[in-house]
């Protein structure tokens, strides 16, 4: 698809559970859920002859994510995080079941 113009929107729900004593430098993880997203194209056509493609397409992925990871405890409330995730989803855009890998790094803070 030849866009002018692509608009994201993901969606996670899920659960993450977490091995080892809550005191330890590294705390690993397991992590599952479900993936909803949707894309919006937006595109300049200019027809000659035929019919037009439509100016504006939505697409809408749904399925699920598992993945797993680790906390690095760098003190009492704060810790960096770092995690993977395999999706599977239907996707509209490809008609066809998609996979993709999520490699994700963050901050992690505890009041």
């Amino acid at each position: 698809y030849d866009a002018e113009f692509a608009d994201t929107e993901t969606y996670q729900l899920g659960l993450r559970y977490a091995f080892g004593d809550t005191d330890a430098r590294w705390r690993p993880f397991v992590s599952g859920g479900v993936h909803l997203g949707q894309t919006e194209l937006r595109r300049e056509v200019v027809c000659v002859a035929g019919p037009c493609p439509d100016l504006e397409q939505s697409f809408d992925d749904s399925g699920l994510f598992a993945g797993g990871g680790a906390d690095w405890q760098l003190n009492d409330w704060f810790a960096l995080r770092f995690e993977g995730r395999l999706l599977i989803y239907d996707s509209e855009l490809s008609d066809d079941i998609e996979e993709d890998i999520d490699l994700l790094a963050g901050a992690v803070f505890w009041f």
